[in-house]
This record gives structure tokens, sequence and C-alpha cells, in this order.
């Protein structure tokens, strides 16, 4: 197996040296910037992706790819939206959950037991969850049950209990990838599924799994986005599938497989945010903002592929 802890450290070093550069040319250039109104914005901003961004890496290191995930946030946005309806929002959110783990699951069957490639297979999915979403909310709007954003929107000094959830589920998955077996499991899986399979992995569980809980931490995301937003949208997650790649590859995760740090793909999610809001602060347009995301997603891609190439032909 080609990945270990430390070399997925040092794969995530250079996506945290970038955030610590934002960071300084923002305190720099913009009072705004160092305002706790701004910080507990981008915390807020940060959740979600970040969330997305953990799905997205995870099965990466499998060696997949996961488009639905814009998807399935729109859908939990549209299930929560029906606070008004009688069902309190922990069953609500519990129906999310379990949506997510469904779509993660149907994605799973489709690239292991069907052997549909996983790209084919999530775009397909995409489109289904997307159609439920707009069957049962045609338009935006409903109303998420104000004790769930009451919850999560709860500040402890500028650090609100969203962005703990975060940092929990990703100190989490570090520990489980980097020190159990079944993290390793997954690395393995990535780097060569017919080595794995010799070492007595179950490679077709394996992956499932990991589609799974790209199912599970999308729609996590959509329970954190739905809390800002207060209401149900089917569409809004159509951005936040790129983002989510965008994050993963800046942080260091090989679309090859095998290879990667979540706490690369927080890094990468964070350069997203702080860029934007850099953006924002200097009132730069939405449309630039997207040109920008695009030029960076470039760039990252085109490192990593390099950096494959040049490890694949022994340079």
């Amino acid at each position: 197996m080609r990945t270990s802890t430390r070399s997925n450290l040092a794969r995530a070093l250079p996506s945290w040296l970038l955030v610590a550069f934002f960071v300084v040319m923002a305190l720099a250039l913009s009072p705004t910037f160092r305002t706790s109104a701004n910080f507990s914005n981008i915390l807020r901003q940060l959740g979600p992706l970040a969330l997305a961004a953990l799905g997205e890496s995870i099965v990466f290191i499998v060696g997949g790819i996961d488009l639905s995930i814009g998807a399935t946030i729109g859908l939990t946005t549209v299930i929560l939206s029906f606070g008004g309806g009688g069902l309190p929002p922990i069953v609500l959110a519990l129906i999310a959950l379990a949506a997510g783990a469904a779509i993660g699951s149907l994605n799973g069957a489709g690239v292991t037991l069907f052997k549909i490639p996983p790209l084919l297979m999530t775009f397909g999915s995409t489109a289904v969850v997307k159609g439920l979403g707009l069957l049962l909310r045609s338009d935006p709007g409903g109303t998420v049950d104000s004790l769930l954003p009451g919850l999560l929107n709860i500040e402890l000094g500028p650090v609100s209990v969203s962005a703990i959830v975060v940092f929990l589920f990703y100190l989490a998955m570090w520990v489980i990838l980097s020190f159990h077996a079944r993290g390793r499991r997954l690395y393995a899986v990535g780097d060569h599924g017919g080595n794995a399979r010799k070492a007595g992995i179950n490679v077709q569980r394996t992956t499932f799994g990991a589609y799974v809980a790209a199912g599970i931490f999308s729609a996590l995301a959509g329970v954190l986005l739905a809390a800002r937003i207060y209401s149900g949208d089917a569409l809004i997650g159509g951005t936040y599938v790129v983002d989510a790649i965008t994050a993963a590859v800046i942080g260091g995760t090989s679309l090859l497989g095998g290879v990667g740090s979540v706490l690369g793909s927080l890094a990468g999610a964070g350069i997203l945010v702080l860029s934007n809001n850099l953006l924002n602060l200097f009132h730069i347009g939405a449309y630039f903002q997207y040109v920008v995301k695009g030029l960076i997603l470039f760039a990252a891609l085109l490192i990593s592929f390099i950096g494959e190439s040049r490890k694949r032909h022994g340079k």
C-alpha cells in the first residue's frame, strides 16, 4: 500500500499553509475580516461544505466518486422544511439521515453489485434524488422548526455548536482512517483492489460502506444548511458537488484512490470559503467567484495528476 498516516499528513500540509496565507492576507487587507461577526459567518458557511467534502473524500479514497451529494443535500433541506407539519424536528432529521444512507446504499449497490462506473451511477442517482426533492417541494419554501437551528446555531464565543460538531466528525474520521483497521482497508481498496482482495479484504463491502458514509455525511451537510436557511430547496445543493470535489483535491486526496487525508479536505473547504469571503468583502461579483473556484480546481487537479504521473514513472 502506497500510503501512510505520515505521507497523507504531508499531502495535507500545503493546503493548511495556503489557509494560513489566506488568513494573513485577509487580516492585512480587510478590517471587516477581523470582526467576530465575520468569523462566525465563515464558520457557518464552512460547515455544510466541510461535511460534503468529508463524504466525497471517503469515496475518493476507495477510488470512486459521488456526484449525488448535492442532490442529497437539497433533499435533506426539503425533508426538514416540513417542520410545521406536526413531526418533531428530531424525527425529520432522522428521516433525512436515513434518506442519505439509502442514497449511499443505492450508489454502493450500483457500483459494487452491478459494476456500474461510479461516475455514471452517481450521475443517475442525482437525477432520481433531485426529482424526489422537487416532487416533495417544487419551489423553495416551507419552514424548518426553530428548535434545530436554535440548537446548532448556539454560539460559545465566536464558535457555534455546528462548527464543533463538524470538528468532532473530522476528528473521528481522521482517527478511524489513520489508526483503525476499517480505515486502512479503505486505503488498501483504493490503492489496488486486486491486492486488497488477495489480502482477505472484502472489497465490495468496503466500497459499499464508503458510499453509505458519503450519503450520511451529505445528509448531515443538508441538516446544517437547513439550519442556516430555515427553508427547503431541492436544488440548493448543486454547487456543493464541484466545491466538495475541489476541497478534497486541494487537500491532497487523489482522484485515483488510495491516497488522501480528511484533514486536508477540511483545509481545502476552508480555502474555498475564505476565498469567497474575501471576494465578497471586496464586492467582487458572484460570476467572477465561479471563475476563481474553477481556476482553483484546475490548478489542484493539474498538480495532483502531475504528482501521480511522476510517482508512476518513478521520477
